[in-house]
């Protein structure tokens, strides 16, 4: 599965005003579905790359499958392994969508990342013989042209 960097505003931008509006748009991005084969073990799966200054909106995650096992799936980043979902809220053995934006976690009402890092999924408990992931992410570009931060 390869790690996808969240796309940036090129340095230039046709048309009046486009480079503010990608600035200042929520841009949502689908990581690659991940099922109990992507798991060789316990561990850290990157999912993304988010670039310094990066506003994550809100992390989505879409159980497809029920994962079988005491499987714990948590979405964070390098410096908080559940910033955005904790096991508790993913569910990994229960179908559907979770959000960020319903979870006590720090980082419930987004997070600004003020030097990149990477969004990350840690699979730990054991190894799921079934089970699929897909994980959305919202994000603003450049949080400083619409947080004043």
């Amino acid at each position: 599965m390869a790690v996808k960097a969240l796309p940036t505003v090129p340095s230039h931008s046709s048309g009046h005003g486009v480079a503010t509006i990608l600035n200042t748009a929520v841009i949502g991005v689908k990581a690659d579905q991940l099922d109990a084969g992507d798991f060789a073990g316990y561990g850290v799966t990157q999912l993304f790359t988010a670039p310094a200054q990066c506003f994550v909106f809100e992390v989505t995650a879409y159980i497809n499958e029920a994962f079988t096992g005491s499987v714990t799936l948590t979405i964070g980043d390098g410096g908080v392994a559940d910033r955005f979902l904790d096991s508790a809220s993913v569910a990994p053995g229960t179908v559907g969508y979770k959000s960020s934006r319903q979870d006590a976690n720090e980082g419930a009402g987004g997070h600004v990342y003020t030097s990149g890092d990477t969004i990350d999924l840690t699979l730990a408990g054991a190894t799921p013989s079934a089970g699929t992931i897909d994980v959305y992410l919202w994000y603003l570009l450049q949080a400083s042209t619409y947080l004043n931060v």
